[in-house]
């Protein structure tokens, strides 16, 4: 079975992000102190309603805010031959990317293959990184 998954977010001047998250892995939000997940969802993309406000999310960011968002490739590839490498893993990959202060995504990326080795990713991985200045 296939489906279609969809994050669909505004950033606004004023640092806020409303959003709205159709099946897609939950993106993490990192506060400038500790990593987050921003949870809420809503319909997958066949019965969307950008105009249900009980969907729509909306959060306010800080300077130095990072927000991810990866597809689901990133957080199940293989770890350890029997497992995927899950979401815990993944927001540890992403805490200690962020300490380095360098490209974030091909952090992240480079912290995947050297967990999972890169004959464990079996599906696309593709990322953004929103770092809020």
């Amino acid at each position: 079975d296939y489906s279609i998954t969809f994050f669909y977010g505004i950033f606004h001047k004023d640092r806020s992000l409303e959003y709205i998250n159709g099946g897609h892995p939950y993106p993490f939000l990192f506060d400038g102190k500790e990593v987050h997940e921003l949870t809420g969802s809503g319909h997958l993309i066949m019965n969307i309603d950008l105009n249900d406000v009980d969907e729509v999310q909306k959060i306010q960011l800080n300077e130095n805010s990072i927000v991810l968002l990866y597809t689901d490739g990133a957080s199940e590839a293989i770890f350890s031959n029997t497992e995927i490498l899950g979401q815990g893993r993944l927001k540890n990959i992403f805490m200690k990317s962020i300490q380095n202060n360098k490209d974030v995504t091909k952090l992240i990326f480079d912290g995947i293959k050297d967990l999972c080795g890169s004959d464990s990713i079996r599906d696309d991985i593709a990322m953004l990184a929103l770092e809020v200045r």
